[in-house]
């Protein structure tokens, strides 16, 4: 396994906290919820996902000496 694959779910994980962020923000500032609430379950399910679990694992027991 590469750096690319645990790159690739930060920028995954990135994307959604930044929906999230929007969808708060226009809540905040109209009182309109455009799907704040799925915004941040889709967040927990990523989280919660073992696979991606799994990647960062293996990259944290990695020798970073070798990038």
């Amino acid at each position: 396994m590469d750096i690319e694959q645990v790159v690739n779910l930060f920028q995954k994980l990135n994307k959604k906290e930044i929906k999230a962020s929007k969808l708060g923000w226009t809540q905040y500032t109209t009182g309109f919820d455009l799907g704040i609430e799925q915004a941040y379950r889709d967040i927990t399910a990523f989280l919660e996902d073992e696979e991606n679990f799994r990647i960062v694992c293996e990259h944290k027991e990695k020798d970073i000496r070798h990038y």
